[in-house]
């Protein structure tokens, strides 16, 4: 996760969602391609966000702010994430211990409280991996 930090630190615009401190699906792809080239079968997380009631009730801004409340947690749990659609994002090579940081990751968001709404919900859809996730 050192190259999401240092692209995301050097303002790489194309590859990166600069206010929800994320990197794009290409680039997910592209390091995805690269990763499986060079390990073979590799470990991801895919987190969903339940954003849609946050929207319908409190509007687009606390939809945006439930997001970003999302992100920042994955990037200080996981050391950043990939957004491959609205409410959809990858941790590629979680580690061996990702449930602690899935752990911390949990406690984030559920004391999380926004200005414009005043929670959020994400969760883990999808782990694949070798042994373990």
């Amino acid at each position: 996760m050192k190259k999401f930090y240092s692209e995301f630190k050097s303002r790489q615009y194309d590859k990166c969602y600069d206010l929800f401190l994320l990197l794009n699906k290409k680039t997910y792809e592209q390091h995805l391609k690269a990763l499986r080239k060079k390990y073979g079968k590799i470990s991801r997380l895919v987190f969903t966000i339940d954003y849609q009631p946050i929207t319908d009730y409190f509007g687009l801004r606390a939809g945006d702010e439930a997001i970003f409340a999302v992100s920042l947690a994955l990037f200080q749990c996981f050391g950043g994430a990939y957004r491959i659609k609205y409410n959809e994002f990858v941790i590629l090579n979680p580690g061996a211990d990702y449930e602690k940081h899935l752990e911390k990751f949990n406690k984030i968001i559920s004391n999380w409280h926004g200005v414009f709404a005043p929670y959020t919900k994400a969760s883990v859809v999808y782990a694949e991996g070798d042994s373990q996730v």
